[in-house]
Parts: structure tokens; C-alpha cells; sequence
């Protein structure tokens, strides 16, 4: 049996005791783990199933381009489309006043026909008197 004397616990009173985390097992798992995502993002992309936004400097510039090109056509397109709209505000406007003078005329028209009516038919029976 083994002797419990003073001096085979004296060390425990004279040593420190600090907590420490248990980060010896998981700094072991961190990199491998890291190395498989990284075998596994590299594989998904190249067989298509992950499409990353990234693009070369080249690409971007004619995605650049592209865009300022299409700009300046929108642009383009809505001052046609303003013009438009004012030209038929227009025609429209003159369709209205010219709408205005026919049935203008009309009315003088039918006027003078009754007008004229009365009078062909007031100069007929005078004669006959």
C-alpha cells in the first residue's frame, strides 16, 4: 500500500491552478475542416452547381460599357417618347379645332339651307298672287 504523508500532497499546496479551456482537440479539427470546405466550394464550382459573382477586370469594364451604352439608349428613347407624346397633344389639339369648325359650318349650313328653303318657297307662292 502506498504511504499518504505529508510530503506526497505538500505539492499540491504550492502549486497554481489555472482554468483553462480545452482548445487542444478543436485547433486540431479547424484547419482540416477548413482544408474540405475548401476542396468541396472549389469542386461545386467547377462541375457549375455554385456560381460565384465573381468577375475579371476585362469583363467588368465591357459590363461597364454595356451599361453607359444602354443608358444613353434609354435616354434617347424617353426624348422620342416626350416628343411623341407633345406632337400627339398637338394633333390633337388641332383635331379638336378643326372638329369645332366643322360642326361650326354644318350649323351655318343647315342655317342657310332653311334660311334659303324659306325664301325659295316664300318667292314661289308670291308670284302666284
Amino acid at each position: 500500500m502506498r504511504n499518504f504523508g505529508a510530503n506526497s500532497t505538500h505539492w499540491l499546496s504550492r502549486a497554481t491552478f489555472e482554468p483553462k479551456a480545452g482548445y487542444g482537440r478543436r485547433k486540431q479539427l479547424v484547419l482540416p475542416l477548413l482544408l474540405i470546405v475548401a476542396a468541396m466550394l472549389t469542386v461545386s464550382v467547377r462541375s457549375g452547381y455554385v456560381h460565384l459573382p465573381f468577375m475579371t477586370p476585362s469583363r467588368l469594364m465591357e459590363a461597364e460599357q454595356a451599361n453607359t451604352g444602354l443608358i444613353k439608349e434609354i435616354e434617347h428613347t424617353r426624348t422620342e417618347l416626350a416628343v411623341e407624346r407633345a406632337t400627339r397633344a398637338e394633333l390633337q389639339r388641332q383635331a379638336d379645332d378643326l372638329s369645332g369648325q366643322v360642326n361650326r359650318l354644318t350649323q351655318q349650313l343647315e342655317f342657310l339651307s332653311s334660311r334659303g328653303a324659306r325664301n325659295r318657297s316664300s318667292t314661289m307662292k308670291s308670284p302666284e298672287e
